[in-house]
């Protein structure tokens, strides 16, 4: 289908998501979210429309195609997990 891989891809309703998932063990580099590069949010795009080329009927009763960050942050031994829904455009 094309290089690289799709973290998640989840139904919601009418809401269809591709999703990063991004970890840091601390900040000291910068968020995960931080860490979804401008080229990494690009390959996520292009793997999604090559995703939806080969499903069209994926789409059906879809209403919203939107490409997500999930970025953990681990301190120790617990985790903060926040949802970015839209938080990249692919061109939709």
């Amino acid at each position: 289908m094309g290089r690289g891989e799709l973290d998640i891809i989840v139904r919601c309703g009418s809401i269809l998501a591709f999703v990063e998932v991004k970890a840091r063990h601390g900040e000291r580099c910068g968020t995960p979210e931080e860490a979804v590069s401008a080229a990494k949010r690009a390959q996520v795009a292009r793997l999604a429309e090559l995703w939806l080329a080969s499903r069209p009927w994926a789409l059906a009763g879809v209403t919203e195609v939107r490409l997500d960050i999930v970025a953990v942050s681990v301190r120790g031994s617990s985790a903060q997990i926040r949802h970015l829904p839209g938080a990249f455009s692919g061109g939709w």
